[in-house]
């Protein structure tokens, strides 16, 4: 897998890094493939420029009524409450070099990325578990 496009880091004068939709495809997909809470629960994409997410939560809903032609439909209420958390970080980094990535078969690239969406699924699924040292088997 070729990465074309190229960004500018937040801080001027630092080396490139992918563009999102690379990285979406070299680590991101392959880690929702292999996480099994992120297949079980799910996974959306948030406001980058965000450090928390809140959701909604329905905690009655509103109901209806059998009415009458031409009569008043009753209003009804829904209780709505939040829930928010904020924004946890898991990240890998590793360094190829541009001949390795621009010469290598397979691509060097979709093999790091592999070998850190693996990482990071372990890391989910230890996370999931409420630990942080426990051998598990990731698919991949």
């Amino acid at each position: 897998m070729a990465i074309t496009g190229i960004t500018g880091m937040l801080a001027k004068g630092q080396p490139q890094a992918w563009l999102p939709e690379g990285f979406g495809q070299l680590v991101i997909q392959p880690v929702q493939a292999m996480s099994a809470a992120i297949q079980a629960i799910g996974s959306t994409q948030a406001n980058a420029n965000s450090n928390s997410y809140r959701v909604p939560v329905v905690k009655t809903d509103p109901s209806a009524a059998w009415v009458a032609e031409g009569e008043e439909i009753p209003a009804s209420e829904q209780d709505l409450d939040e829930d928010a958390d904020r924004f946890h970080k898991l990240a890998g980094l590793t360094i190829v070099s541009s001949e390795l990535a621009n010469d290598s078969n397979p691509d060097a690239a979709e093999q790091v990325g592999l070998g850190l969406a693996r990482d990071i699924a372990r890391k989910l699924a230890l996370h999931e578990r409420g630990c942080s040292g426990l051998s598990v088997s990731v698919a991949g």
